[in-house]
């Protein structure tokens, strides 16, 4: 049990020098671990990382017995002190099968000693005063940059493994498929660990990993402890395997090398170091062929998190909502210097024993090390995080509920890799808010390295934040508030009040930080920030450095945006784009938008989505460029009329049909989920995904991406899978119609690794009428002249490269279909109205099925037109529609 010294009766102290250690100080620590192995020089150590569960044990020269353990004082700086280490179970456990389990077997011992000062034993308690230590460690000068002179305070602690590891990969022998080493659940192993008491039968930790071909396979690790397995090399079996009904069993005696004796000294075990086996297994039961390597134990084992002072306390693994409620609960346990580690991969506190049971927010005093689980809560996890609480690598996840932060009310102690998400219990997306600050209404602590897609929404007047509402000293005498390396990607939003995207006031370091959704163009800019609104002390210091954000606007507060690429403003609503659209302000060539968040469009609401004649109004041409930021705008309208900008990295989803936009009382005759036409030299689309799930493209003329693209236009790298239908009462006796994939008309343009994925059911007249001159085409409908004023500026050119078709022409559709193009030329009004192939040469690399790849053509064949079909068949992609 941890106690303070300071209690005890101490003796007069001698008179202090600059930078001596004062009674009454705490005793702190600078852990290191040996990954050589107990008999080595010293060399070789390396700080102890974190999250070993270390106990400290400080000796009195002359008295019998420990006083302590940590947290430690210095009583006097008299008499003489040493200090003894020790982490991991003291007895080997023959479970090892989980993590938990696995990770208490790594036994590290150790003492307080200077390296490099005369005088200390490596494998004894070592006395000094604390002047002594602190002149011993002062005398070595390795003081490190940026460090001050209480670095001298911490006594080096040297610990060394007491134990071993041992590692066996399966590789595939003769009627074994490598295949069959990866299901874990198929296979049984057993590692044997030899000592004085006899031996162990150990269920080792299971594991995938690879072998020196980088073949996938099932791994067993084990602790051990030390042995010469190769003493008794025909005895002493190492390990077991059952594959199925066939049972292994592997001694020494197996390696291919056993004849070598430089070979098998690898089998001699010593402390500190790993065995690793690889066994070949082979359908013929005697053939258990091995061949082994022994290294340097450098893997890290931990069951924790050690703080500065070594205050780890004890250490109590929690399985489930009762017990962390329990834990949190009870004063002994849930107190400065213990250790907690959450075992399971989440926690529903909502729920106990089956039944719905509200959570009440409870403090946290210790450090609480979540090991990558889950919270999933309805309520605020805790209601205080103390000057001695930590939490550590967790996530928190809000369901369908408002709260007014997701970990706690105020943190006074340290959030180090904490991400919290909008996440029901079952893992869908939730509607869960924040109204103050995401993580903590006030921090008054350490908030390091955490994330947040947690949206903020102020109900109030109040300030709000994407990681916490204020940050602000405790007291006068405390120490800095800091906010850093955390990003947030959630909208941060109040009706009445201010708010910052990573903390609403603040006061000292907010640093690092990046706010990834940005505030939107239509939030107020006087009092919205991208990092911090206000200052929450103008008598306080704010140090707000390095923090970035995604666009143009200023954060005096917060400093210099360091950000690299910057838009001119970010949207995530339907009356954003709108916003773009209709203001020249906005719509100009040389303007970036970038959308934070998926949204939806209504047909009802949304007027920016017809076919129209570049002037004909304000709105109707995509001057900017828009970065979709691989976010989702769901739709039943199509979206732009026409775009001479760019649009990129954007998924188009169906939420009903899409079809031709009714305008003075009339229905067009064109219809697209994009956009009407991407026109123009500098005009590009790219990176584009629609997906029609059961809803349809139909009109007279369809395109699954866009209706046009000419004047040369890029069209790139986008996708489809929509049912795309012709739709039309009546076709005129010389009318032409088309539908497309990708593209349903393209004059003077290129069309570049474009997927259409659907298969059958699309790209058909609704009624059909095969007799009508309608063409379809997997990727493009038709090359189909437009553009200026002159017939050679009209005249199609179309380039089309690395394209997939997946669309199979159904038998007896005549010409009117093609896997890729539907109809490939045009009349030549500058010759006579000759028929001319509308593709440019250089069409190559494009895939379709069996069937053709152009419906109607001239001027050669499918192949001298588009290009030899592609010799590798690419893999259907299933779940594209998901």
């Amino acid at each position: 049990m941890a106690f303070s010294l300071l209690s005890c009766q101490r003796e007069k102290a001698l008179p202090l020098t600059d930078g001596d250690i004062r009674p009454g100080e705490a005793v702190l620590f600078a852990p290191y671990v040996s990954d050589a192995v107990l008999t080595k020089a010293d060399d070789g150590y390396q700080p102890l990382p974190d999250g070993y569960a270390l106990t400290v044990e400080m000796y009195r020269e002359g008295d019998a017995g420990a006083l302590g353990t940590a947290p430690l004082y210095w009583p006097d700086n008299v008499k003489a002190y040493g200090f003894r280490a020790y982490a991991g179970s003291e007895a080997l456990d023959g479970d090892q099968s989980t993590r938990e389990k696995f990770l208490l077997q790594d036994r590290l011992e150790g003492f307080g000693r200077v390296l490099g000062v005369t005088g200390y034993e490596e494998e004894a308690i070592n006395y000094r005063t604390s002047r002594q230590w602190y002149r011993d460690n002062r005398s070595l000068g390795l003081m490190p940059e940026g460090r001050d002179a209480s670095y001298y305070k911490e006594i080096p602690l040297y610990l060394k493994h007491r134990r071993s590891l041992v590692t066996v990969k399966l590789k595939a022998g003769e009627g074994v498929e490598q295949e069959d080493l990866t299901q874990l659940d198929n296979i049984q192993a057993r590692i044997f660990s030899y000592s004085d008491a006899g031996v162990q039968e150990i269920t080792p930790l299971p594991g995938i990993g690879k072998l020196e071909d980088d073949a996938a396979t099932s791994v067993f690790t084990a602790v051990v402890a030390p042995y010469d397995y190769g003493e008794n090399a025909e005895t002493d079996m190492i390990f077991e395997v059952k594959l199925s009904t066939q049972r292994f069993t592997f001694y020494a005696a197996n390696d291919f090398e056993k004849d070598d004796p430089a070979h098998m000294a690898h089998y001699r075990l010593e402390p500190g170091k790993h065995l690793v086996i690889t066994a070949t297994l082979g359908r013929d039961g005697r053939k258990t062929l091995i061949t082994a390597l022994v290294e340097d134990w450098t893997e890290t084992v931990t069951t924790s998190v050690v703080d500065d002072y070594g205050q780890a306390g004890d250490l109590y693994q929690i399985n489930n909502r009762k017990e962390l409620r329990e834990f949190l609960s009870n004063s002994r346990k849930n107190k400065p210097g213990n250790v907690a580690i959450i075992v399971p991969n989440s926690i529903d506190l909502e729920e106990e024993d089956g039944q719905p049971a509200e959570w009440v927010p409870l403090p946290l005093d210790c450090t609480l090390n979540m090991a990558g689980a889950a919270f999933r809560t309805l309520h605020p996890v805790f209601s205080f995080v103390s000057a001695s609480g930590n939490l550590v690598n967790g996530v928190v996840t809000v369901g369908n509920a408002s709260v007014p932060s997701a970990v706690a009310q105020e943190n006074r102690g340290t959030l180090d890799h904490i991400t919290v998400l909008p996440v029901t219990a079952d893992g869908a997306a939730s509607s869960g808010v924040a109204t103050l600050g995401a993580l903590v209404v006030t921090n008054c602590g350490v908030i390091v390295s955490c994330s947040s897609d947690l949206p903020v929404e102020g109900t109030g007047d109040a300030c709000v934040g994407g990681i916490a509402a204020t940050s602000l000293y405790a007291d006068a005498a405390a120490s800095m508030p800091v906010i850093e390396s955390c990003t947030v990607n959630a909208r941060v939003d109040a009706s009445h009040g201010q708010g910052g995207g990573i903390v609403g006031t603040a006061v000292g370091r907010v640093s690092h930080n990046r706010f990834e959704y940005g505030i939107t163009v239509l939030q107020d800019p006087g009092n919205f920030k991208n990092i911090v609104a206000a200052k929450s002390d103008e008598d306080r210091e704010l140090r707000a450095e390095e923090n970035s954000w995604p666009t143009i606007a200023l954060n005096e507060a917060a400093g210099t945006n360091v950000s690299e690429f910057r838009y001119d403003a970010t949207i995530d609503s339907q009356d954003e784009l709108a916003h773009l659209l209709s203001l020249p302000s906005y719509n100009q060539d040389g303007k970036q938008f970038r959308l934070s968040s998926g949204f939806s469009i209504s047909r009802a609401s949304w007027s920016f989505g017809i076919k129209s004649d570049i002037g004909n109004g304000s709105g109707y041409t995509v001057h900017f460029l828009l970065d979709g930021n691989e976010k989702t705008i769901t739709t039943n309208a199509m979206i732009f009329s026409n775009i001479m900008g760019e649009v990129r990295d954007l998924t188009v989803r169906l939420s009903g049909d899409i079809t031709p936009a009714v305008v003075n009382g009339l229905e067009q005759d064109a219809v697209a989920a994009l956009a009407y036409s991407v026109r123009g030299a500098g005009a590009r689309i790219s990176g584009i995904r629609v997906k029609g799930g059961n809803y349809r493209i139909a009109g007279p003329n369809a395109g699954g991406v866009v209706m046009w693209a000419f004047d040369g236009a890029t069209v790139e790298n986008c996708q489809c899978k929509a049912d795309i239908r012709v739709a039309v009462d009546e076709v005129g006796k010389d009318a032409k119609l088309y539908a497309g994939g990708i593209v349903a008309c393209a004059a003077k343009a290129t069309i570049a690794r474009c997927v259409f994925h659907s298969t059958g059911g699309t790209l058909f007249r609704e009624p059909d009428d095969s007799s009508a001159q309608i063409f379809y085409g997997g990727i493009l409908g038709g090359t189909v002249p437009n553009g200026g004023a002159d017939f050679e500026s009209r005249r199609p050119e179309v380039l089309i490269t690395d394209c997939t078709s997946w669309f199979d022409v159904p038998e007896g559709s005549g010409v009117r279909k093609g896997a890729v193009v539907g109809y490939a030329m045009y009349a030549d009004e500058l010759n006579g109205n000759a028929h001319t192939n509308g593709l440019k040469k250089g069409c190559q690399g494009n895939w379709w099925g069996s069937c053709s790849g152009i419906g109607t053509f001239t001027g050669g064949t499918v192949e001298e037109l588009l290009g030899r079909r592609n010799a590798i068949t690419p893999e259907y992609d299933a779940d594209y529609d998901d």
